[in-house]
């Protein structure tokens, strides 16, 4: 099953760069064609990935969390999975250059990484660290295509300010748009995020019989809680709309990229991946 889910993954890599591509000259042609390529493309990635990622489970025996590796594959798959929902619905090409750009990265270096299968402890089997996880990066997934449109929103809201307009500006969704849909995402993402610190908590009390130890995964964990908590409700009760609430957005992103890079990867934690 491990040859399996190598093959697939090259296979998705090559789906991921051929939509990337589709989607690059789809911004500047309403080709019908290009069309129906981005959007093939972009389906035969997904079905390729998820059938890599569920080879590599049952040839681990588990889900893949236990390494860096195996954490992109997850979250790429994440990814794809909302960005399939918004081409189905919305077809933003733009949208599919950005995200597309970001997977076509993430695939080349994981194919650079250690892919070997790796014991994995008897105290990680559990039910409740696979439900932590899958939550946590289900929500990592909504808030990285929050963090993309929160972008387009900015530099969307700049060209008006400063009326500089240039060709992204008409390629672009208009501002109301950008903003609902980044809201969307962070609404979906926030109880998926809380949810998954709660499971983690509870495997944690049984693991190590406490709820929380305030190591560094942990505490950033909770840092990035508190500032999409802070976007909700500034959101909800204070009525904030437009700029302001996109930069909390990205400055909530910025806190999952340290905690799942700077954190998992370079500081003492028991929750540091393998390389």
């Amino acid at each position: 099953m491990l040859v399996w889910s190598e093959v697939l993954l090259r296979l998705a890599a090559g789906f991921i760069w051929l939509a990337l591509v589709s989607n690059i000259f789809r911004v500047s042609s309403k080709s019908l064609q290009l069309t129906r390529m981005a959007h093939i493309s972009s389906r035969c990635a997904w079905v390729t990935l998820t059938l890599s990622l569920l080879a590599r489970t049952i040839a681990l025996g588990h889900l893949t969390y236990h390494t860096l590796f195996d954490t992109l594959l997850l979250l790429s798959w994440v990814i794809l999975s909302i960005y399939s929902y918004f081409e189905w619905k919305q077809g933003w090409p733009i949208l599919g250059v950005v995200v597309f750009a970001a997977l076509a990265a993430t695939s080349t270096f994981s194919l650079t990484l250690e892919r070997d299968i790796r014991p994995l402890l008897p105290i990680l089997q559990s039910r409740l660290l696979i439900v932590h996880i899958t939550l946590n990066f289900s929500a990592y997934g909504a808030f990285f295509l929050s963090f993309i449109l929160g972008l387009m929103y900015l530099g969307q809201e700049y060209q008006l300010k400063k009326k500089k307009i240039t060709p992204l500006y008409y390629i672009l969704p208009g501002l109301e748009t950008l903003e609902k849909f980044a809201h969307t995402l962070v609404s979906i993402g926030f109880p998926l995020l809380t949810m998954g610190i709660v499971f983690g908590s509870i495997y944690a009390k049984t693991a190590w019989d406490s709820f929380w130890h305030w190591e560094p995964k942990e505490t950033w964990s909770l840092i990035t809680w508190l500032v999409y908590a802070v976007y909700m409700h500034l959101r909800y009760v204070r009525g904030w709309r437009g700029k302001r609430a996109m930069i909390l957005v990205l400055i909530g992103f910025g806190a999952v990229l340290f905690n799942y890079f700077g954190v998992s990867l370079n500081l003492a934690t028991e929750h540091r991946f393998l390389r």
